[in-house]
This record gives C-alpha cells, structure tokens and sequence, in this order.
C-alpha cells in the first residue's frame, strides 16, 4: 500500500512541475503546492540507520 502511494505522490509531483514549467496554469497555488511539498519532506524523513550504525550502538 505505502508503495501504490508513493508512486501516485510521485506522478503527481511530476505533473506539478510539468505545470510550473510548461502550463503556468494557476501558478501561484502550483509553487505553493511544491514548497509545501519540500517542507513536508525535509520535516518528516527520517535518517537512514544503516546496520553498521546499530553494530556501533551495540558497542558503546
């Protein structure tokens, strides 16, 4: 399931910047719609933990 969404969110951040580019169709809400979209990804992704950072955990 977290995968069929990430691939509609995906398409339609293609056709947002398709929109902004070529279309300039509602362009306000449109550069809105994409800084909204970098804010939400920088606030909510979480770092990778690699399992060589967990072996160095376990030994400290």
């Amino acid at each position: 399931m977290k995968r069929v969404l990430a691939w509609i969110l995906l398409v339609g951040f293609i056709f947002l910047l398709v929109n902004i580019f070529t279309f300039k169709f509602l362009i306000g809400p449109s550069v809105m719609v994409y800084i909204l979209a970098i804010v939400l990804f920088i606030f909510t992704n979480k770092p990778y933990n690699s399992k060589s950072n967990e072996a160095e955990k376990d030994k400290v």
